[in-house]
Parts: C-alpha cells; structure tokens; sequence
C-alpha cells in the first residue's frame, strides 16, 4: 500500500514533536518497520529496478 506524501510527512512530524517509533505505529496503525523506511527515504520510488516479466500460462 502507498501512503501519500502529506500522511508520510505527519507521521515523520510526530516524531519530531517527540512521539516513539512504537507509539507512531500504534497510533496511525502502521508498522514501525515502515515509519523508519520513511525516515530514511521519504519519498515512494516511482520507478522499477528490474524488468517486469511475463508469466506463462
């Protein structure tokens, strides 16, 4: 799922006010594992690295 930029940049400002990863989670419902991905990387990557295949059926 990708969360918009607006909610991203609230969550990373609650923990600048203070608020713990955990408490973060709890709160927006939301993994602590992605609220630090955010906090390294804000913005949700646009483009793919690898190519896409076509699965044969």
């Amino acid at each position: 799922m990708t969360y918009s930029l607006d909610y991203r940049k609230q969550v990373l400002k609650s923990l600048d006010e203070g608020m713990t990863f955990a408490e973060a989670a709890v709160f927006y419902d939301i993994s602590p594992t992605t609220i630090q991905k955010w906090k390294k990387r804000l913005h949700s990557k646009t483009t793919r690295y690898i190519k896409p295949y076509k699965i044969e059926g």
